[in-house]
């Protein structure tokens, strides 16, 4: 076999540590082309009771996967009976891991729930950051239907992984990317090979479990799970059935380059404004410009008609005295946050410059996430 070359290794590395850097955007996709397909003598014995006891420890073949581990294994089963979108939904649970080629690489730990009733249909999950956990297998898709449950509660058998790693129980939840200086983690999630990988051992287990492969598939995910609902689509079209991606972490290299330079004014001594300050920053936006929309309800529904001057809550002489008030290098900070970065050449995509977030104007900061939501509750980036 040929070993890949210096320049090529470190190509790829670039490349995938590019992908690690996505967040934003919003799109929907659906793809087409048969997912599986079942057999007549699949059929005969086909069941939509999973068999659950027999799942356990259940070895899955390397064979299994088309791209390469050293196979994998159920670590646990469970009957489970859980209130589901207001249904209650009795599911086997099934966790499982698969190993990897390189002994120094982390596992792929994943999920399967498996109703009771099945409909042959399964829905898998993407995740969100840098991953690192489960994705919640009960939850509903981007933009799902208001008027229908959850994908569980409607009897899809729902998958996830954590692609290919796990976070430090010490990180903030999503940010922990200190698994990429393995290569094989790395393309895992940034490449997406833990997503065929997951759903590939998925698909065995179902039909180990029912008898029978899902007459449909379909992957759903925002923001990183946007990113991997486009690369599945992309890189191997027809293994899903449609895809949703919703605000993808998709070709956003003027957010990072802001990104970049805020991380270097906040990381000045006394720079960053603590939980306490963000919440004097952002009530006080609010009481501020809460009436600019002609309704006070703690919604700036107008944020364009609203200029907060930051410099109002200095403390004295411009030194930290306490959470009542910002210090000169915290109202430097702010106003670079919500303030338009510019650089002097156009990059890839035509951007010269990135807004900024609205911090000024009614966004809450208080989330790991800088979420850019202008109401009283914040709303993390997935």
């Amino acid at each position: 076999m040929r070993r890949p070359t210096a320049n090529g290794l470190r190509t790829r590395r670039l490349a995938a540590l590019a992908a690690m850097m996505m967040s934003a955007g919003a799109i929907q996709v659906l793809g087409a082309g048969p997912a599986t397909a079942t057999t007549p003598a699949e059929a005969t014995h086909a069941t939509t009771v999973p068999r659950c006891s027999a799942l356990e420890q259940m070895t899955i073949p390397a064979w299994a996967m088309s791209l390469p581990t050293t196979g994998g294994r159920v670590t646990s089963t469970a009957v489970m009976t859980s209130l589901v979108s207001g249904v209650t939904v009795e599911y086997c649970q099934v966790g499982v891991d698969l190993h990897p080629v390189d002994p120094s690489a982390p596992e792929i730990k994943m999920r399967i729930d498996l109703p009771y009733d099945w409909n042959r249909k399964a829905m898998m999950f993407g995740g969100g950051g840098y991953n690192g956990t489960i994705p919640d297998l009960t939850q509903n898709v981007p933009f799902g239907p208001k008027d229908q449950p959850a994908p569980l509660a409607r009897r899809y058998a729902t998958f996830a992984g954590d692609s290919g790693h796990q976070q430090s129980p010490a990180a903030v939840p999503s940010l922990d990317g200190s698994f990429g200086v393995n290569d094989e983690a790395l393309s895992n999630f940034a490449a997406g090979d833990a997503l065929k990988k997951t759903r590939d051992a998925s698909l065995f287990l179902i039909r180990q479990a029912y008898g029978a492969h899902p007459a449909e598939i379909y992957f759903a995910g925002g923001s990183t799970g946007g990113r991997e609902a486009l690369v599945v689509a992309q890189r191997w079209p027809r293994a899903f059935d449609g895809v949703i991606s919703a605000y993808p972490a998709w070709n956003n290299l003027s957010e990072l380059l802001d990104l970049g330079y805020l991380a270097q004014v906040l990381s000045r001594p006394g720079a960053f404004p603590g939980p306490e300050k963000q919440t004097l920053l952002y009530d006080s936006v609010i009481n501020a410009c809460d009436g600019v929309d002609g309704v006070e309800d703690g919604v700036i529904s107008h944020p364009s008609g609203c200029h907060f001057d930051p410099r109002v809550l200095r403390c004295p002489a411009g030194a930290d005295t306490g959470p009542t008030c910002l210090s000169d290098p915290q109202i430097t900070s702010v106003i670079a946050m919500s303030s338009p970065f510019t650089w002097p050449y156009r990059i890839d995509s035509g951007e010269r410059a990135y807004p900024g977030f609205p911090f000024l104007s009614g966004a809450d900061m208080r989330t790991p996430f800088l979420a850019s939501a202008i109401r009283r509750r914040p709303i993390p980036c997935p």
